[in-house]
């Protein structure tokens, strides 16, 4: 009888398997995952090593996480396997699609020698977009996991967030062929015993590139994270937050303030995106995957063209929650060069509120939207239109969603990230291709809910808040910041400009957002309303200058009425319905209420 078991499980791998992928999700290489698209179906196989239940999710697309993902499981039910339509909406269990439907389909589904095996087949287009996501061409974000028992439950360590390519079309960009690998690391830094911890090392390329010195210029196509917290964070309780590689523009003070890592000069270490060194050439946040570069672009490392880099400097931000010294550490980035020089030079775009200046309060249980502009006052100087080939959102622990959104003479163009569902811990770079003219305008929208007793503010440690995007564009061009600063101003680079009508309401530009994932009620189609009941959360946009109208730079406290609905079982999710509000007030701020952070400092610049 085991044989015939263990044949029809090789029978089930062949007739599935087009394209495979082995994961380590509670063990290694304890979950393979098969799949072919058939027709308007896809079919999986799956083979885990457990003989208990199994699960897979199509998770949050622009995040990756649990939460906002449409799952399928299978569990055992008097020793026959019973297929569950799920979705989630938190970090709990999630919820039975109680639809009269099931998207999802299992056969031939068996335990065997200490595995299940079988195929699950689902369309991938499904009808009702509000608990059920379709499976697009290009990377997909999925979770995996399974428990020991036959019935579905808590699968403790046993999950996986990752990506596979389900459907082809849309790929993401590929690791180019390189000629060198440099990897740039801390010099066995010490973690100081305070929550926030800002350390910078300069590096000398021509150390690295010597023949830089006699005319030899390098592209770089890919840039990847070196951590090396992960077992400090378990015994010592820090984390590597981020990094940003700056470029100076020769070997100035600020550079030479950091040839020794061992520097703990915070405050000069985190203004460098306000001083004379801040054009970025990467960037990495928590949970961020690698940056490759398309075939046309890459970062110019030499000593010849102007404005190559360098003259670097490595930016790390660890973040110590529970205060006590830690380290040594050596976490860094790696960097991959070719000589084959490409047609245009890369460059990080910072957008939202790059310079961390946002005043606004995020009081304690309460939901505040705000929305930071990058104004066409901005990009009408830059020196040619610029490609994005690649996007980042970033914010902290209190984020709960965020969307930029791109604008052309005051019309909607497309959207650049969309996250519905925040996850802090998988911050991903998404392949995006869109092209920014001069005189365009970007909206960045962030949304919080803060359930600490006291209220937060914006600021540069992890225990701040943020409202950041990072594109990655090509040709480089004149302006690399591009957003929020108090005063009535926006800044552009190190320059402002005034935003006049601060008295005029603040009115959102932005389509109708989509329903969001998991916030409906009752089993409708995509392109039905539901009878939301009216919520009571609280709005507050804090704009500089915008294509097609006038935005207020004081911060905006508006009541929906109607226009927002709350899930709750999540409700720290918004669906802003209309994009004009009943009435609205206006709020003048006084000085900057933010309260100091560990090293005497509210605002800087820094993730």
């Amino acid at each position: 009888m085991r044989l015939i078991k263990l044949l029809t499980c090789l029978s089930l791998v062949s007739a599935v398997r087009s394209e495979c992928r082995t994961y380590s999700v509670g063990g290694e290489n304890d979950y393979e995952l098969c799949w072919k698209v058939v027709g308007e179906k896809i079919e999986m196989n799956v083979s885990v090593i457990t003989e208990g239940w199994i699960g897979f999710g199509l998770a949050e697309p622009n995040g990756g996480s649990m939460p906002g993902a449409d799952i399928v499981t299978v569990e055992w039910i008097d020793e026959q396997p019973v297929v569950k339509d799920r979705f989630a909406v938190s970090k709990t269990t999630p919820e039975e699609d109680e639809c009269e439907h099931s998207d999802w389909e299992i056969e031939g589904f068996i335990r065997d020698n200490g595995r299940v095996n079988g195929t699950i087949t689902r369309f991938l287009t499904v009808p009702d977009k509000k608990r059920d996501r379709d499976i697009v061409p290009g990377e997909t974000r999925i979770i995996l996991a399974y428990g020991d028992v036959p019935h579905f439950g808590y699968h403790s360590h046993k999950r996986l967030a990752t990506e596979a390519h389900l459907v082809p079309g849309g790929e993401a960009l590929p690791l180019p062929e390189y000629e060198i690998e440099i990897d740039l690391r801390m010099d066995n830094v010490s973690i100081a015993g305070k929550r926030t911890n800002y350390i910078c090392r300069s590096f000398d390329m021509a150390e690295y590139l010597p023949d830089i010195l006699t005319g030899t210029e390098y592209h770089a196509v890919s840039f990847s994270a070196l951590d090396d917290t992960p077992l400090g964070a378990a015994i010592h309780g820090y984390q590597y937050h981020h990094s940003f590689f700056h470029s100076c523009p020769g070997q100035n003070d600020v550079w030479d303030s950091f040839v020794d890592s061992h520097n703990q000069s915070e405050p000069d270490c985190m203004a460098l995106l306000g001083g004379s060194c801040q054009a970025i050439s990467y960037g990495w946040a928590v949970g961020a995957n690698a940056v490759n570069l398309p075939p046309e672009a890459g970062f110019r490392y030499g000593d010849v063209t102007p404005g190559a880099h360098r003259w670097m400097i490595l930016q790390m931000h660890y973040d110590n929650p529970i205060g006590a010294p830690a380290g040594p550490d050596t976490s860094g980035v790696r960097i991959r060069l070719t000589t084959t020089m490409r047609q245009h030079d890369a460059e990080v775009f910072d957008v939202g509120d790059p310079y961390v200046q946002v005043p606004t309060p995020l009081p304690s249980n309460e939901h505040v939207t705000i929305q930071v502009d990058c104004p066409s006052e901005c990009t009408s100087s830059f020196t040619s239109d610029i490609t994005v080939f690649s996007t980042m959102s970033h914010m902290h622990q209190m984020g709960t969603r965020m969307r930029m959104t791109h604008w052309r003479d005051g019309e909607f163009v497309d959207e650049l990230s969309n996250i519905d569902y925040w996850d802090f811990n998988l911050q991903i770079v998404k392949p995006y291709t869109t092209t920014i003219r001069a005189g365009d305008s970007i909206h960045t929208q962030c949304h919080y809910y803060n359930t600490w007793p006291d209220t937060m503010y914006f600021g540069s440690g992890t225990d701040y808040e943020m409202c950041l995007g990072l594109l990655w564009v090509y040709p480089r061009t004149n302006v690399q910041y591009c957003g929020f600063w108090p005063g009535e101003l926006s800044a552009c680079n190190l320059e402002t400009f005034p935003a006049p009508g601060t008295s005029d309401p603040t009115v959102l530009r932005d389509p109708v957002y989509p329903v969001v994932f998991g916030n409906a009620m009752g089993c409708v189609p995509s392109d039905q309303d539901d009878d939301h009941t009216p919520g009571k959360d609280v709005g507050l946009f804090v704009g500089g200058l915008a294509t097609g109208g006038l935005i207020a730079a004081a911060a905006v406290f508006f009541y929906l009425k109607g226009k927002v609905v709350t899930s709750a079982a999540s409700p720290a999710f918004v669906e802003i319905k209309e994009p004009v509000p009943d009435s609205v007030v206006t709020h003048q701020h006084g000085p900057n209420p933010m309260r100091p952070n560990d090293y005497g400092s509210a605002g800087g610049g820094a993730l």
